[in-house]
C-alpha cells in the first residue's frame, strides 16, 4: 500500500497482516487474506481521528470474513 502522506503502519495480529494509512482526507487499512487477494477499508474524512475510528470498527466487522491463508 503506497503512503498516502502520513506514513503507513504495518502490523500482525492473530496471524493476520494489517497495513494502514492515513491521509489529509481519510485512512485506509488493508486486511491481508489469500496470497493473491486482500481487503481494502476507506474512510473519506477530514477529521484523521474519526477517519481511523471508522476504518478500525469497519475492520472488525469485515476481518471474520476475509479468507485467511
Amino acid at each position: 500500500m503506497p503512503d498516502r502522506g502520513m506514513g503507513v503502519q504495518h502490523r500482525t495480529e492473530n496471524g493476520r497482516d494489517y497495513v494502514q494509512s492515513p491521509s489529509p482526507t481519510g485512512c485506509t487499512v488493508a486486511i491481508g487474506g489469500t496470497d493473491t487477494a486482500r481487503v481494502d477499508v476507506l474512510i473519506i474524512q477530514s477529521d484523521i481521528d474519526k477517519a481511523r475510528k471508522m476504518a478500525n470498527t469497519l475492520v472488525e466487522v469485515v476481518e471474520p470474513k476475509v479468507p485467511q491463508r
